[in-house]
């Protein structure tokens, strides 16, 4: 009887130092192998069509970490004003470490009158993965610059969910 306590005792302690060992790991390789997207904004060009304006966001996707981002899903926070842009959502399956990516960027926003223009400040977001299925967010908040059809960076928050994807394989 004592024998299987002691057992029991070292096979819990064995378990514990494990567990321990294991989580030490998952973090080591979120370190070694994090992707980091930043942006980098070219052009914007905003046409009016009616009573909207469509807008065009030429973007680039860097990525400055030490791993590829990997599934990789880009959308536009819905616009609080009545004039602002609705963006419609971009994949891409991969941007190496140390890459970028440029990605067209669509949108619409409403013609009011009285407002020549649409409400260029928007936040997008980028979710992404690491080689192991950890998920993190980029936010960035772009507005209109001083020249007409030029954006800058406001901000840019980079963030780890903390959580692993649910799905398994290549990337989409």
């Amino acid at each position: 009887g004592i024998a299987t306590g002691i057992l029991a005792l070292v096979t819990t302690w064995l378990a514990w130092s494990t567990r321990a060992l294991a989580r030490e790991t998952d973090q080591d390789v979120r370190a070694a192998w994090r992707p980091i997207l930043t942006p980098d904004v070219t052009r914007l060009d905003v046409g009016a069509i009616g009573d909207r304006f469509n807008v065009e966001l030429n973007l680039s996707l860097v990525n400055t970490g030490q791993g590829p981002a990997l599934n990789c899903e880009l959308t536009g926070l819905k616009p609080r004003s009545a004039t602002g842009i609705t963006w419609t959502p971009r994949r891409v399956s991969t941007i190496a470490a140390g890459g970028s990516e440029s990605l067209p960027l669509d949108g619409t926003a409403a013609a009011i009158s009285g407002h020549p223009d649409p409400d260029i400040r928007s936040t997008l977001i980028a979710i992404y993965e690491d080689v192991a299925r950890n998920r993190y967010r980029s936010t960035f908040v772009l507005s209109g610059g001083q020249k007409r059809g030029e954006m800058v960076i406001e901000d840019v928050e980079v963030e780890d969910l903390h959580e692993k994807t649910r799905y398994r394989g290549l990337p989409r």
